[in-house]
């Protein structure tokens, strides 16, 4: 059985001013929902203040989307000569019986959990609905389209919120695979050497001429950071083989104040010292004998990047990112002199130079601007 495909701890984290522009380049496209459904949508203007409305509701949402039935094929399934206008003029009982064929017909066209969730709150004239969805509302003609060729046209309106949070996730993550939201939205991707994760007190002692040097770190091995998650590409004759996503590991336990020692995290060791082969032992405190004075600005731990390179790229190109795929990737050469952006919790505060140290890698800090 296909799962829905999620990129790793993306869900909740995808910016949705991008998710909604990714969105609306999706218009004048037709979008596979699976091999015997697809869909297609403009942006449109509101209906008028008389036409015909359903105003639907998702399960556990309070908003509303109103819903004008513009066109349907009620000749092709149920036989009988009539049109979306005509259903104002049919008795009560008739025009509710031949209203719920309709949804249930429509529901059949549209995205399996997006279609369960949704229910009818009530009809009537779009004046009745239109204060209640407020001016923010976007409005969009919608078909949707059998594989046989049977469609249905509708007119859409609903918040900006709701379209983000909910109706484009069924294009975002598809089943099994990525939606076709995931070709148009843009993810920051940084090609990173690795990094480290200090004290504040540390990090502020860090200075120009400082070397931090790779920890067991093959010289043919990049890494390519999307969010809380990274990449391992190591060059092969054919290509880059990718190590598929591991989660970063940012929310280390907080040292016991008592211990002065140093602790890098597994990507980095120290240029000098014996910190690699004599790690500190993190401690966590019991959650009732911490005291709040105890805690000091200086003992806050803080991820460090040693970042190469920054680049927006497709979700849908991350999502063939996979463990054993080798994939055509630009990565920069690992040589002496290029170029090396640090980053403190995603803020840029100095930049360096890459080094080789025989069989290492490492980076030679030349500027350094972060304030105590």
């Amino acid at each position: 059985m296909n799962a829905p495909w999620t990129p790793p701890l993306f869900g909740e984290g995808l910016d949705r001013g991008a998710l909604w522009n990714a969105f609306l380049a999706l218009a004048g496209r037709g979008l596979a929902i699976d091999d015997q459904r697809s869909m297609g949508f403009q942006l449109a203007e509101p209906p008028a203040p008389d036409a015909h409305c359903l105003r639907l509701q998702l399960a556990g949402d309070s908003r509303s989307i109103v819903c004008e039935v513009r066109d349907f094929p009620f000749r092709d399934l149920f036989q009988v000569e009539l049109s979306v206008a005509d259903l104002a003029m049919l008795p009560d009982g008739v025009r509710e019986a031949v209203t719920e064929g309709m949804i249930a017909s429509l529901r059949s066209l549209l995205p399996p959990d997006f279609a369960a969730d949704l229910t009818i709150a009530e009809e009537g004239p779009a004046a009745r609905f239109l204060p209640a969805l407020g001016p923010e509302a976007s409005w969009f003609s919608v078909r949707l389209q059998r594989i046989d060729g049977l469609f249905a046209d509708l007119r859409v309106g609903a918040p900006p919120s709701l379209i983000v949070g909910r109706l484009s996730r069924d294009l975002l993550f598809g089943i099994g695979q990525p939606g076709p939201l995931a070709e148009t939205l843009m993810i920051t991707a940084d090609v990173t050497l690795g990094a480290i994760t200090l004290a504040a007190g540390e990090l502020a002692a860090l200075e120009q001429g400082a070397v931090v040097v790779m920890a067991e770190t093959h010289a043919e091995t990049l890494k390519v950071r999307v969010g809380e998650i990274v990449y391992a590409f190591t060059q092969t004759g054919e290509g880059w083989r990718c190590s598929g996503p591991q989660s970063l590991d940012r929310h280390r336990p907080r040292a016991a104040l008592h211990r002065q020692e140093s602790r890098l995290s597994e990507d980095m060791a120290p240029a000098t010292g014996d910190a690699a082969d004599h790690p500190g032992t993190d401690v966590a405190a019991p959650a009732d004998a911490a005291e709040p004075s105890a805690i000091s600005l200086s003992d806050l731990r803080i991820a460090i990047d040693f970042d190469l390179g920054r680049s927006m790229v497709p979700l849908g190109t991350i999502a063939a990112w996979q463990q054993g795929m080798v994939i055509d990737l630009a990565l920069p050469t690992l040589t002496d002199g290029v170029e090396v952006t640090i980053r403190a919790n995603g803020d840029v505060v100095g930049h360096g130079d890459l080094v080789r140290i025989d069989d290492r890698i490492g980076v030679r800090i030349t500027r350094f601007a972060l304030r105590s």
